[in-house]
């Protein structure tokens, strides 16, 4: 299949941690840290790029204004809940802010962690996310994270359409609902062809990739 990267979308403090007041809040969300943990530090330790795709909103974000509020204002760009949960590792990453394109001359070679930060439900969009997984060689990305019927699916749909091979860790990836969350597995899988991994496979497929 390529070589690998794995994705982390959205697990932010104000999509995991309740005390936040977030309307983005996922309560299901700290269920899927431990294996996420897990994943990431397998592919640390075997040199697989981690990738964390994270809101970073402005007050003039589409998501913001045009969604009847639907979530409210969250992770707003440099405030603490839009920071990266303290469970996943995060010391040393390379961060691309929101608009910016990678620099034809900077070396990724040394970082295992990346930040992408984004300002819609897509990772791809108006961010350096294609240009960062082409720039490592990646053929093939593994989705984790929040949630599985929204950006889960809307990052799956922009690597769809740049021609990734997309595998959703099953067990890493969950929603507001189970019925949000089986639905959103049923797309993934009907619509961009995803594969449907458990965390367990996935490590193993780390170690021979």
């Amino acid at each position: 299949m390529g070589k690998m990267a794995i994705l982390v979308i959205d697990m932010l403090n104000d999509f995991v941690k309740g005390g936040y007041n977030s309307g983005a809040y996922c309560e299901r969300g700290k269920n899927i840290v431990p294996r996420i943990k897990e994943v990431i530090k397998n592919a640390v330790d075997k040199g697989v790029p981690v990738i964390y795709c994270s809101d970073a909103h402005r007050k003039s974000d589409t998501e913001l204004t045009r969604n009847h509020g639907r979530w409210g204002d969250h992770a707003m760009e440099g405030s603490e809940g839009a920071q990266i949960i303290k469970e996943l590792p995060s010391k040393g990453m390379l961060t691309f802010h929101r608009g910016g394109s990678l620099d034809a001359k900077l070396d990724l070679t040394g970082h295992s962690l990346f930040n992408v930060e984004k300002g819609t439900y897509s990772g791809f969009y108006e961010t350096a996310l294609d240009q960062v997984l082409r720039r490592l060689n990646v053929s093939t990305i593994y989705i984790t994270g929040l949630d599985t019927n929204i950006c889960d699916t809307h990052t799956s749909a922009g690597a769809f359409f740049r021609g990734y091979n997309i595998v959703i860790i099953k067990d890493c990836v969950d929603a507001c609902t189970q019925e949000d969350h089986e639905r959103g597995l049923k797309n993934l899988e009907f619509s961009y062809g995803a594969k449907l991994k458990d965390s367990k496979q996935v490590i193993e497929d780390i170690q021979h990739n």
